[in-house]
C-alpha cells in the first residue's frame, strides 16, 4: 500500500476543517500522511489541528502568512520526499477513492517521468448539497493550453516523486497560483493525467468561487465589465517569462518558441501576430481561443 503525503494550507478555516481532515484520513487503498502549514489562524483552527496532532493523525506547524500560493509552494519545497504528494484545501470533502485513483494512474507512467494527476470536482454548497453547476470543462491537456489557462484545481492534484523533484529545482518569483505553476511545469516536461470522474466535493461559500464555472451570462457580464482593466492584465506573458527564466534551456524547441512569443507579446506586434497563428497555442474551446487571439492582438496578454 502506497503512502501519499498530503500538503494542506490553513487559515481561519475551523468551520469546515474537521470534516475535510476526516475525509483525508478515511482514504482507502493508500496510507495518507497529512502535513499542514497554518498561516496564523485565530479562529480555533490551530486548536483543532493540535487535537489531531495529539492523536498522531497529522503534523502541523505555523508559518508566516504567505497566502495560499506562497504557503503551498513552501510546503512543496520543504516537505519530506514520498512517492506521491497531493495538495489539499481546508474546506472541501474527499471521496474515499480519490487518492487511490490517482496512484493507480500515476503508477502506470514510465519510471522517472514527472507525472501529475487531477480530477473532476462536484460543485456543492456549504452543506455539501449539489449546486447543479458544471466543473471546468477539460477538453485539451497540453503545454500550449497550460500557458494560457490552468484547468486543474490544486485541491485535485497528486504528483509523483519525479514531478516534485523537478518542481523543487526552481522557486518561481512570479506565480499567479501554485496549481497553475505546477500545471505548466509538468505539462512541459512530463505527463498530465485528467480523470473525468468526480472524486471530491468542492465546497462553495463566501468568496471562494474560484475554480467553479459560472453560467454563460454571468461569465459574459463579468468579461465585459473587466474590459477596461484587461489591457493591464499581462499575467500570462509574465508567467511565460518566468518559465523561460526557470527552464528556458530545457524546453523543447517548439515549446520554447511558443513561450518566447507569449513573453514578448505585450511589447511586440510581430510576436503577437506570430503567436496568433502558432498551432501549438491551445484552449478548451473554439470560442475561448477566438477571444484569446483578440486579446493577444491587442497586447492584453
Amino acid at each position: 500500500m502506497e503512502t501519499v503525503l498530503i500538503l494542506m494550507s490553513t487559515y481561519n478555516g475551523a468551520r469546515y476543517l474537521g470534516a475535510q481532515i476526516d475525509s483525508v484520513l478515511a482514504q482507502q487503498g493508500v496510507r495518507p500522511e497529512l502535513l499542514v502549514r497554518d498561516d496564523g489562524s485565530a479562529d480555533g483552527t490551530q486548536a483543532l489541528l493540535e487535537g489531531y496532532r495529539a492523536g498522531g493523525l497529522l503534523t502541523w506547524y505555523q508559518g508566516e502568512n504567505l497566502r495560499p500560493c506562497g504557503s503551498f509552494l513552501e510546503l512543496l519545497e520543504t516537505c519530506p520526499r514520498r512517492e506521491y504528494t497531493a495538495f489539499c484545501d481546508q474546506d472541501d470533502y474527499w471521496y474515499p477513492d480519490k487518492l487511490a485513483a490517482a496512484v493507480e494512474r500515476l503508477a502506470a507512467l514510465p519510471d522517472g517521468e514527472p507525472g501529475l494527476y487531477f480530477c473532476k470536482k462536484n460543485i456543492v454548497d456549504e452543506e455539501l448539497r449539489p449546486l447543479g453547476r458544471p466543473d471546468t470543462r477539460v477538453r485539451v491537456v497540453s503545454y500550449g493550453a497550460a500557458l494560457l489557462n490552468c484547468v486543474a484545481s490544486g485541491c485535485t492534484m497528486v504528483m509523483n516523486r519525479a514531478a516534485v523533484t523537478l518542481l523543487r529545482t526552481y522557486h518561481p518569483a512570479h506565480a499567479t497560483m501554485h496549481d497553475a505553476w505546477v500545471y505548466r511545469v509538468v505539462n512541459a516536461f512530463g505527463t498530465v493525467v485528467y480523470d473525468d470522474v468526480p472524486r471530491m466535493d468542492y465546497r462553495q461559500h463566501g468568496g471562494n468561487e474560484v475554480g467553479a464555472d459560472k453560467s454563460f451570462a454571468c461569465r459574459l457580464w463579468l468579461g465585459l465589465g473587466s474590459l477596461g482593466q484587461r489591457r493591464h492584465m499581462t499575467y500570462r506573458s509574465t508567467n511565460a517569462k518566468e518559465m523561460l527564466r526557470a527552464f528556458g534551456d530545457r524546453l523543447s524547441p517548439r515549446d520554447r518558441r511558443l513561450t518566447e512569443l507569449l513573453a514578448a507579446a505585450p511589447d511586440s506586434f510581430g510576436s503577437r501576430v506570430r503567436l496568433v497563428f502558432n498551432r501549438d497555442l491551445k484552449a478548451q474551446s473554439g470560442k475561448e481561443l477566438f477571444f484569446i487571439r483578440i486579446f493577444i492582438l491587442l497586447g492584453w496578454i
